[in-house]
């Protein structure tokens, strides 16, 4: 699986975290999701987060589901 770390594929969940003074690593701490997974879901081309990732990602930033995952922001 391919990487490409210049490209985001959900802005407004990469500025809310940027907002919020957090790494990835922290991120994904905080919100229990593998640090891997959220740098395949923000940056893979082929990324499929489980109910259960975006379910705690919704849940630890508020947003909701067309917030966070709107690829155009």
């Amino acid at each position: 699986m391919k990487i490409n770390k210049s490209r985001c594929n959900y802005p407004v969940l990469h500025a809310w975290i940027k907002k919020h003074d957090m790494s990835y690593r922290e991120f994904a701490r905080k919100t229990g999701v593998d640090r891997n997974t959220i740098n395949i879901i923000m940056h893979s081309e082929r990324n499929n987060p489980t109910k259960e990732t975006i379910d705690s990602i919704l849940a630890f930033t508020g947003l909701s589901y067309e917030e966070c995952f709107n690829e155009f922001g």
